[in-house]
């Protein structure tokens, strides 16, 4: 009875030993790869309007969305 107990523990610390070289693994690629949060939808229509408006030439409300859209990223970054 005491082998197959033996046996057992060994079976979890090799388990063990594996899984915290998995998560190590893991962790050295998230420091490795810098992460950038996708643009939101709400960022990407602002873009997309502004490029509207200034097609037809509505200068002054382009500017608007412009100055809108320019200080969104860095409150998605905030938020992030």
């Amino acid at each position: 009875m005491q082998s197959s107990c033996g046996c057992f523990s060994l079976h979890l610390f090799r388990l063990h030993l594996r899984h915290q070289e998995m998560q190590d693994q893991f962790e050295a690629l998230c420091r490795r790869e810098v992460v950038k949060p996708k643009w939101s939808r709400d960022l990407l229509n602002m873009r997309v309007q502004e490029e509207h408006l200034i097609k037809q030439r509505n200068f002054k409300v382009a500017a608007k969305v412009g100055f809108a859209h320019f200080a969104h990223p860095r409150c998605q970054f905030g938020a992030w």
